[in-house]
């Protein structure tokens, strides 16, 4: 038995810590702003908390250039990059690379904004007031394949949501949301 497996039959607690450090340094990922504070800024912080920031990117055709190159799992960017309009560039990036996983960083965007970025295939929202602890946790459970969403932008898809199922009266609310046979009333 190795000595580190040896540690850890010892230190459950400690060999967590360390096989969910070494998962989140597994996952290499992308940064893209085009502010150069931020984008080292960002990066010092996810390598510090066990990510590996393979590349960053300034625009939309240099972040573009830098995925073909390193193929990571997980691209951060910002909503407004300078050379490109948020959602469309997400849905360009999704077309290129559809495996990829996408999380958005920015300001508290319109209603319209929003919803246009959940089209275009993204993975999560990080607000740009959010805490470390909140930045990097979304970051791990978009990661591990779950869909994250700050708690005002999940009240904006949910009213989203519910009004294009009245539009669409009763049949369009079942297709608006999923919901399992048990959670459907009856007709």
């Amino acid at each position: 038995m190795s000595r580190g497996v040896h540690a850890c039959a010892n230190q459950e607690a400690s060999c967590r810590e360390a096989s969910a450090a070494a998962k989140k340094a597994a996952l290499p990922v992308v940064l893209i702003d085009d502010n150069r504070l931020l984008r080292d800024g960002l990066s010092s912080l996810l390598n510090a908390q066990g990510f590996s920031v393979v590349a960053t990117a300034r625009s939309g055709q240099e972040a573009l250039r830098e995925v073909a190159r390193v193929k990571p799992q997980l691209a951060l960017l910002d909503s407004a990059l300078g050379d490109r309009e948020g959602p469309k560039f997400v849905q360009e990036m999704r077309q290129s690379f559809p495996d990829i996983k996408l999380i958005v960083m920015g300001l508290l965007p319109s209603e319209d904004e929003f919803v246009e970025f959940i089209k275009a295939g993204i993975s999560g929202f990080i607000l740009k007031d959010a805490t470390i602890e909140t930045f990097v946790s979304t970051i791990q459970a978009v990661a591990d394949g779950e869909y994250v969403l700050p708690t005002p932008l999940t009240h904006t898809l949910f009213t989203h949501v519910a009004a294009q199922a009245r539009s669409r009266g009763k049949r369009g609310a079942k297709a608006a949301v999923r919901m399992t046979a048990r959670e459907t009333p009856g007709d």
